[in-house]
């Protein structure tokens, strides 16, 4: 028997495992904190990036959105108030396609947190926030560019046409590319290899020949990989908790979703003319980008995933 103990009407029941509550937000909500803990674990996961689309009547995909940044934090119960807003950000929409020669970029992601209610001490204060990833950007005559990943503190910016998306902040002085603490993973431009990261989202991949994965990211989100040529194949997004790419299909496949850790980026369209990129796994995977289109057409780019709070008491 490990010793731990837990309290009832009595007191001490003695060598009894106290129980712990465990609530999952994938929508906003109002968080009540239970009677009779000591200890409040909260888990936060940015959502991820959409996907840019593919061009018009040419060679070229559109970049794959960043992950979604993952943020930690520990309290003492007696000193939190009774509730807590929580906030769960909004998935970065992929791209749709249209009929013009340059494709459009997807959205960011949105930021979750969790804040204090008004009416209370520090009313408002943001105690806990992870940001989501940038957009990548749509497919001009050249490539699409991948979008950042989430920060702990900031968004992760979207790409353009001719520069990867930064990661987003913060920068502990490091240079753009693989990042650690909660910076972002860089978006990658051209052949470019994306960004990694360790508590930021992991950058998305530029669409090329052939395109490379998706960044990944120890605790965040997994990058999106950019779309291929009609031609070519699209490999798979970032994966969560190593920095490799997930294992699996390319061409518009959907990222691994995970009720704990955070998902995989979804890989790009490709293999023929018109293919959407696939969305990002839940929570915080970057989407894909959609492949290069026919004289039809701008594919789109995945969505990215929701985001999500998590809180533990005991």
């Amino acid at each position: 028997m490990s010793g731990l103990t837990a309290r009832n009407q009595a007191g001490q029941s003695g060598l009894v495992a106290p129980k712990i509550d465990f609530q999952r937000f994938t929508s906003s909500a109002l968080y009540t904190k239970p009677g009779d803990v000591s200890i409040i674990w909260i888990e936060c996961y940015g959502a991820g990036g959409g996907g840019g689309a593919g061009n018009y009547g040419l060679t070229q995909g559109g970049g794959g959105g960043g992950g979604g940044a993952m943020a930690w934090a520990c309290f003492s119960a007696d000193a939190l108030p009774a509730t807590l807003d929580v906030i769960v950000g909004d998935v970065g929409t992929g791209a749709t396609g249209g009929s013009s020669t340059v494709g459009d970029s997807g959205g960011a992601g949105g930021a979750s947190n969790v804040n204090i209610p008004s009416g209370e001490t520090d009313q408002n204060k943001v105690i806990i926030s992870a940001f989501g990833g940038g957009g990548g950007s749509g497919a001009t005559g050249d490539n699409g560019a991948g979008g950042g990943g989430g920060g702990t503190g900031s968004v992760g910016l979207v790409g353009t046409p001719t520069a990867g998306g930064n990661g987003g902040n913060p920068t502990h002085g490091s240079a753009q590319g693989n990042s650690f603490a909660g910076r972002g993973g860089e978006g990658a431009n051209s052949d470019d290899t994306p960004g990694n990261a360790e508590y930021g989202g992991g950058g998305g991949s530029a669409s090329h020949a052939p395109p490379p994965g998706g960044g990944g990211s120890l605790y965040g989100g997994g990058g999106g990989s950019g779309g291929a040529s009609a031609t070519g194949t699209a490999p798979p997004g970032g994966k969560w908790g190593t920095y490799a790419v997930a294992t699996g299909t390319g061409n518009g496949a959907v990222g691994t979703s995970r009720e704990f850790g955070a998902g995989d980026g979804g890989s790009g369209g490709g293999g023929a003319y018109d293919e959407a990129g696939g969305d990002g796994g839940s929570p915080s995977g970057g989407g894909g980008g959609g492949s290069a289109g026919s004289a039809v057409q701008n594919p789109d780019g995945g969505d990215g995933g929701k985001g999500e709070v998590r809180i533990w008491a005991w």
